[in-house]
């Protein structure tokens, strides 16, 4: 498949077209966001499809942006989940199934299906249905042996679930004490910001950006103060002190704007991720991700006063680690 941008729509947001057919705005919104740094995991709310059937198949969602959804394999959702692959007599009796929820026919032509996102467990595709209206598809989705739909619009359907740092509640309740093998909170804060903007169908006004910015700011802290405690707990003392000192002298710092003071704290949450996975989780270490953290995060640090003395003693510690 093929995507193509078209004209802009009231909200500012780029049209893109697959295979000629649309997205959807609130899709292309989130998509956005997920290119900023959002979170593509997305954790089921309830039990249920927009409908109210049980859907428990689709606990997790790996969402897909817009170019991963214009580039989505056609072939590969014929040969491995249409109709090609069965005899007549199994989709008969795979379509005569009265008691599989949500249930529709099995699908021959892909042509106006396009893929969205995965079932984070195994994989199985979530996909638009321009089949019966080219402006607003439904959403469809492969569980276990067929197709069935769970919600009439994209709206009606990312609603159903809620943005995640893990793959599952048991995961966070594992691993939650380990930063560095998670999504960051702000990763979080930043797709919650986008499905806000879905919710109220508008531009943010100021209040609201204000509210968003610091809903963000105050997710890269609590990602800093867990970075602090994961280095403290890996008996790096001195480095998690620098860290700290320098979040300290960045939040309390008057002559930064909020968000001069956002844009610091979410480079410094950044180094500390990088920090954290240098010398916990090696194989997840970034360098290009450190360097360019580091040269963000050291532009407007002044000369004088508290957040320049701070940032000579204590962001060359952190610099050190990377050889900056």
């Amino acid at each position: 498949m093929l995507g193509t941008k078209d004209a802009e729509d009231n909200y500012g947001d780029t049209l893109m077209l697959v295979n000629g057919l649309p997205l959807p705005n609130a899709f292309i919104q989130l998509s956005h966001a997920i290119e900023r740094g959002g979170t593509h995991l997305f954790l089921l709310k309830e039990e249920v499809d927009a409908y109210g059937n049980p859907f428990g198949g689709g606990f997790a969602l790996y969402l897909w942006t817009a170019d991963q959804a214009s580039q989505g394999d056609r072939e590969c959702l014929t040969d491995y989940y249409g109709t090609d692959r069965l005899s007549p007599e199994e989709i008969e009796a795979l379509d005569n199934d009265a008691d599989d929820p949500g249930r529709i026919p099995y699908i021959s032509d892909f042509s106006k299906i396009v893929w969205l996102g995965q079932n984070i467990g195994n994989d199985d595709p979530f996909c638009f249905d321009f089949r019966e209206s080219p402006e607003e598809p439904s959403i469809i989705c492969y569980e276990s042996w067929y197709w069935r739909r769970v919600a009439p619009s994209f709206e009606s359907f990312i609603g159903l679930y809620k943005p995640s740092r893990f793959v599952s509640a048991s995961a966070e309740e594992r691993y939650g004490h380990r930063p560095e093998l998670a999504l960051t909170r702000r990763a979080v804060a930043i797709s919650e910001e986008a499905l806000a903007r879905i919710r109220v169908g508008r531009e943010l006004d100021e209040a609201e950006q204000q509210y968003w910015l610091q809903v963000r700011m105050m997710a890269s802290t609590e990602d800093l103060n867990g970075y602090v405690q994961r280095l403290t707990e890996l008996s790096q003392e001195e480095l998690a002190l620098a860290f700290k000192t320098m979040r300290e002298a960045v939040l309390n710092n008057d002559e930064l704007t909020p968000m001069q003071r956002d844009h610091k704290a979410e480079r410094l949450a950044k180094l500390g991720l990088q920090a954290v996975s240098t010398l916990a989780k090696p194989v997840r270490f970034q360098p290009d991700a450190a360097k360019s953290a580091w040269s963000e995060l050291a532009q407007g640090m002044g000369e004088t006063g508290p957040l320049a003395e701070a940032w000579r003693v204590w962001g060359a510690k952190i610099g050190a680690l990377f050889g900056f």
